[in-house]
């Protein structure tokens, strides 16, 4: 039972002892995240094709690292960084540019808070008047018109249908009298 139980720990203590060599020579990204953090830089490459790819590095001494057999440059002993994530600097770059992007070299217009709530309500205002003062659709006016159209003459005809008729009542009257007066 002893016997399996340091068997047991002889096989972990040899799997971290060769993980530990594997990560020291080869250097992937979890060993330089776990065990490298105090010397490792963390980078992102924008691509043109907007891929944004994350690695950990860690620079040479003279102030570049190599990635995809592209070299670029950080100098961490300036503050050139982008930001801190977590203790460590951060540093964005585009695709074949050698040097980092910098938050303080972009030209940036700020913003007030209360400017911004003007522009909101002018915008705003400016979709009311819109969708209130857009031009009408001539096909509904034209709809419409032609709606009024057919019962007004609706209407006229209706009233003229009855009104013929008492005139037709009164003609026939006349006639009947214009011949007794006439004997015709």
């Amino acid at each position: 039972m002893i016997k399996y139980l340091i068997t047991i720990i002889l096989v972990i203590a040899i799997f971290f002892v060769a993980m530990i060599i594997y990560g020291a020579l080869m250097k992937p990204q979890w060993y330089i995240r776990r065990f490298l953090r105090k010397k490792a830089i963390r980078v992102q490459i924008h691509k043109p094709d907007r891929r944004i790819i994350t690695r950990w590095v860690i620079p040479e001494r003279n102030g570049f690292f190599t990635l995809n057999n592209q070299t670029y440059r950080c100098d961490t002993t300036k503050d050139d960084y982008f930001a801190l994530v977590d203790g460590v600097p951060m540093f964005i770059y585009k695709s074949g540019v050698v040097e980092p992007i910098r938050c303080d070299d972009a030209t940036v217009k700020h913003v007030t808070a209360d400017e911004l709530n003007t522009v909101i309500n002018n915008s705003v205002v400016e979709k009311i008047f819109a969708s209130a003062d857009g031009a009408a659709d001539y096909g509904k006016i034209t709809l419409v018109v032609c709606i009024i159209l057919i019962a007004g003459l609706a209407a006229v005809a209706f009233y003229l249908t009855k009104r013929i008729e008492a005139l037709e009542a009164v003609i026939t009257e006349l006639r009947e009298a214009f011949k007794e007066v006439t004997g015709r």
